[in-house]
């Protein structure tokens, strides 16, 4: 009968490293599942309904707040003219939803003309309503938008619903009504277009009184690529837009090159290219210090780019995860003949694969919003960025497999070469 050593016979009371590495894989697991996800719209609304932000507090802000919305004449007294609908604030507002409806039936009533100014267009999943597009992330203090009047019968009553989001925690819902055949639906002769900016459209029904929509370079009907208007119109930084959108790639391809190449190769050198290059250790903490650098200043540039004062939502605290992690591990990495081998090998190794795995989630999350915002045109790159960081992915299991594999069959060709002798 085989007699186990004494050391050999006392189970130890920590688990192994394996069973650390999956414990701490389904932790961080079910940290993702569980964070709340947070809708949040850059390109639109994310609602057809009135006062339904999905983003701040559960409920509007009480009143109207600074922000109010008129109607410029001849307002619902002349069926088929095109009127100028201003929507303006004391303070800048980052998003907005309009519903022109009929007051006792909740019918939408109207249309938006085509040339809808920057930063606004119809809502792509109810036309009939007007909401914004990416402009919202710097804020602007009016827009006005060409309406074309419907047939009303003397008397009915248009409400026009809005929502307005001031920032990403504050916004207001409000009404505002105008009675067909009275003076109160003559509008106000105050609220106009640029007089100066010739129709975009042929055939689009005109106020009588000469006023027209601001005109630009339309992308047909959505008018999310005009120029900025003069006065009376969008007070829109087209340089900024642009600025967020170059900003969301470079943020995108520093934190891919940083979780998806970078670390990933410095983890898999750390493991299988040992015995290939006796400087395995340095060139491992340089990379994975070099990763960490790279989420910091992508980090940064992302951040201060889009708002300093904008609540992260789960993206943005899976990545806070990521590089407070990646940064204990680059403290460890500099310590670890201060901390005993056996403990510093294991918790690296769980920590390593945990921040990983989240790293990797984290990025195809990325991808996703990048298509989302940036992938209205069917030719953006940002439309393959899913799929470039799920190939990426495959090619890093696929690359461990392998390695694992051959290491695997050297390790036995070994034992066996040391058994013969």
């Amino acid at each position: 009968r085989r007699t186990m050593p004494p050391h050999r016979r006392a189970s130890s009371p920590l688990p192994s490293a394996r069973a650390r590495t999956v414990a701490v894989v389904i932790a961080l697991a079910c940290v993702a599942r569980a964070a709340p996800v947070a809708r949040a719209y850059s390109s639109r609304a994310g609602s057809c309904e009135h006062a339904a932000v999905s983003h701040g507090p559960e409920g509007p802000t009480a009143g109207a707040g600074a922000y109010a919305l008129r109607l410029g004449a001849p307002g619902v007294n002349v069926p088929g003219a095109t009127v100028a609908v201003e929507l303006r604030g004391a303070r800048a507002f980052k998003g907005f939803l309009i519903r022109p409806v009929r007051a006792d039936t909740d019918e939408a009533l109207g249309a938006w003309g085509a040339a809808m100014p920057t930063g606004a267009t119809t809502h792509g999943e109810c036309p009939m309503f007007a909401t914004h597009t990416s402009w919202h992330q710097r804020g602007v203090t009016s827009t006005v938008m060409p309406w074309i009047v419907p047939t009303l019968a003397k008397g009915e009553t248009v409400r026009f619903e809005v929502t307005v989001v001031e920032s990403y925690s504050r916004w207001f819902s409000f009404e505002t009504t105008f009675m067909s055949g009275a003076s109160e639906g003559a509008g106000d002769a105050s609220v106009m277009f640029d007089p100066e900016r010739a129709p975009a459209v042929d055939g689009e029904a005109r106020a009588p009184d000469g006023s027209r929509a601001e005109t630009g370079r339309f992308g047909g009907g959505n008018g999310g690529g005009g120029l900025a208007p003069g006065s009376g119109g969008v007070k829109a930084d087209a340089a900024a837009e642009e600025t967020l959108s170059n900003a969301r790639f470079v943020h995108g391809v520093l934190m891919g090159l940083a979780w998806l190449i970078v670390s990933p190769g410095a983890s898999l050198l750390a493991r299988y290219g040992r015995r290939f290059d006796q400087w395995w250790f340095k060139a491992h903490l340089n990379a994975q210090c070099a990763a960490v650098a790279l989420t910091a200043l992508s980090a940064y540039l992302i951040i201060h780019v889009r708002g300093w004062e904008k609540p992260w939502g789960p993206h943005g605290r899976y990545g806070m995860m990521v590089l407070v992690v990646g940064a204990i591990q680059i403290y460890g990495g500099f310590s670890r003949k201060s901390i005993p081998r056996p403990a510093f090998k294991i918790w690296h190794r769980v920590l390593g694969v945990g921040t990983g795995a989240l790293a990797a989630y984290n990025c195809n999350i990325g991808a996703n919003m990048l298509a989302r915002m940036e992938g209205m045109d069917p030719s953006s790159v940002a439309n393959g960025a899913p799929r470039i960081v799920k190939l990426l992915v495959l090619v890093i299991l696929g690359t461990g497999v392998m390695l694992e594999r051959q290491r695997r069959v050297a390790f036995g060709r070994l034992k066996s070469v040391k058994s013969m002798v």
